[in-house]
């Protein structure tokens, strides 16, 4: 993250940081249901 030497405003640092943990939160449950679908597929193949 860049700051000038005063250190910028620490606002927009916060807000930035909720921002990105909010992107990588709905990454990580899209990954999370792809990978849930992929296991029941395999499962529903090898019942079968």
């Amino acid at each position: 993250m860049v700051r000038d030497s005063i250190g910028h405003s620490s606002l927009f640092g916060q807000r930035e940081s909720e921002l990105k943990t909010a992107v990588w939160a709905a990454v990580g449950c899209e990954l999370a249901n792809t990978i849930h679908w992929e296991v029941n597929e395999y499962n529903v193949r090898q019942s079968d």
